[in-house]
């Protein structure tokens, strides 16, 4: 299926034919209606009229902007796919930026994504803190809830905000953004990624404790996300 320019625009002056140089896009172009597409593109780029086709950092862009793109962007999270498509064990790809990297543009390249992502797993900012963290071959890593870095809530006013460029785990992130940005920052759009403060209150926590600490303690919930918002805002 193709998308028209935009999820909005769809005027009745177009026909759709298959473009050769994409496996997904498809070209737009006027049929016989002059008036009626004089009028219905008025708000189209240059690049549209012309009818070249967007790469997937221009087309999401434009959509963010509200702008028409030549088709919705193909951003599907890949992750344990991306690394077995690639033939790397999963406990390799979330270990090591370049692995990652390398399986990401080669997913992205195979099937024509628009960008490629930085995740891995929710691990990373909790292991930095000191959270025990396990680590299968091949499956994402995964926190010992059992043995929450937070189970005793006092030891938050004692715990560091770990420095994302200090050497861990998430320093192995940002090193893949840069390395994406080196690699395809003008052409593909790069996702970064962190956890937001429900997910990494969890794994610091653990789930099932603090959705109790909302009923319990709502003062310490608040400490809480406190911490995670200075924390992932670096």
């Amino acid at each position: 299926m193709c998308s028209p320019p935009c999820t909005t625009f769809r005027p009745t002056c177009l026909r759709k034919t298959w473009s050769p140089c994409s496996r997904r896009r498809c070209v737009w172009d006027v049929t016989a209606n002059a008036a009626c597409w004089k009028s219905c593109t008025s708000n189209l780029s240059r690049t549209l009229q012309r009818g070249r086709i967007m790469n997937g950092r221009e087309r999401v862009a434009g959509l963010l902007r509200g702008e028409p793109v030549d088709s919705l962007p193909l951003m599907p999270i890949t992750m344990l796919f991306a690394a077995h498509h690639a033939g790397v064990p999963y406990g390799r790809y979330a270990a090591d930026h370049r692995v990652l990297v390398d399986a990401q543009l080669r997913t992205a390249e195979d099937f024509d994504f628009d960008y490629v992502s930085c995740i891995s797993d929710p691990a990373r900012e909790a292991a930095d803190c000191g959270a025990v963290v396990h680590y299968p071959d091949d499956q994402p890593p995964a926190i010992d809830e059992s043995q929450a870095l937070l189970a005793d809530k006092s030891k938050l006013s004692s715990l560091k905000v770990p420095d994302p460029l200090g050497g861990g785990r998430m320093f192995d992130r940002v090193q893949a953004a840069a390395a994406f940005r080196e690699r395809v920052g003008g052409e593909k759009l790069i996702e970064g990624w962190i956890e937001g403060p429900m997910a990494e209150a969890a794994d610091l926590r653990g789930i099932n404790t603090v959705m109790l600490d909302f009923y319990d303690d709502p003062p310490f919930v608040r400490d809480l996300f406190e911490f995670v918002l200075e924390m992932e805002l670096q």
